[in-house]
């Protein structure tokens, strides 16, 4: 790849050697979906890969990563992919009422086949812009599939889109300290109570000793309501030890409507304060790729 700060390398973690239970001839049945243009304005551009996880379940990691993207798509600054890495319980392409993801088996072909012909038919297109690549929710999904095809995967995305916005499980896998380590930013998405900032102090412990050089810490879901005895951002800060990137209001009306009509939560809430929220996280993020362009006069 041309861009050094954007590639998924296994050189320096330990990935087991993968044997499929058996081969099939059969051909994948997903759908090929349409190429996505590859324009002189496009491959020039710089690269943007952000990775969302969640310190636990419930934190609104997924709703949040498909919001993001949708920021992103929206600025028309570059081809956009959403990525679930949960090949057992990811939902993205459920919150986003998607008909079709890879199956499991596209994730245990041999390596060397995977181009971008092959990593075109497993991506879902929404209509809010950007490109999607569901899991396969199979049951045990996150054992089966073979690690250096799923880096492999994440290396022909990066050719082939300008921002990727990747959904990753609490679980460890080879593949998932590769996408930490390859990703430009890292947020770890937590809640503002004591149990939840324990937890993301420790995982921002396990980031650094992994190689992460910087953690984004961004407190979802966040009350602005002020209680004497409720927590406030400066003790969050406190506790983790180091600054809050950015607050994301809770409304739960908003995020179930977004996902009861298949779109991204910032579609669906228009200018509410989660909306707002989630804009200003992403110009946090990369002010490059997150605003829109001027219109000519």
């Amino acid at each position: 790849m041309d861009d050094p700060h954007f590639e998924f390398s296994d050189e320096h973690i330990q990935i087991p050697e993968f044997h499929a239970e058996s081969e099939s001839e059969e051909t994948s049945d997903v759908v090929e979906s349409p190429p996505v243009a590859e324009t002189e304005e496009t491959s020039s551009k710089p690269s943007l890969c952000v990775a969302f996880r969640g310190v636990s379940g419930g934190v609104g990691v997924t709703s949040l990563a498909i919001s993001t993207a949708h920021i992103f798509a929206q600025a028309k600054r570059g081809e956009v992919c959403l990525v679930d890495m949960d090949f057992d319980l990811g939902m993205c392409a459920h919150y986003l009422d998607l008909g079709m993801s890879p199956s499991i088996s596209d994730f245990q072909t041999d390596p060397v086949r995977v181009d971008k012909n092959y990593v075109r038919a497993m991506l879902g297109h929404h209509e809010a812009g950007f490109a999607v690549l569901g899991s396969p929710g199979a049951m045990g999904g996150n054992e089966q599939v073979n690690p250096q095809t799923v880096l492999q995967v994440l290396d022909v995305l990066a050719d082939m889109f300008s921002v990727i916005i990747m959904d990753v499980p609490r679980l460890t896998r080879p593949w998932t300290e590769a996408a930490l380590l390859a990703a430009d930013r890292v947020c770890l998405v937590t809640e503002l109570n004591i149990p939840a900032l324990h937890v993301t102090r420790r995982r921002l412990d396990d980031f650094s000793a992994m190689g992460v050089e910087k953690t984004d810490v961004i407190l979802s879901k966040y009350e602005r309501r002020s209680f004497r005895a409720s927590l406030r951002q400066a003790d969050a800060e406190r506790a983790i030890g180091q600054d809050v990137t950015a607050m994301i209001v809770s409304d739960a009306h908003v995020a179930s409507e977004a996902m009861n009509c298949g779109v991204p939560a910032t579609q669906a809430g228009g200018d509410s304060r989660l909306s707002k929220d989630i804009s200003a996280l992403a110009r946090t993020l990369s002010p490059h790729f997150a605003d829109r362009r001027r219109r000519k006069r």
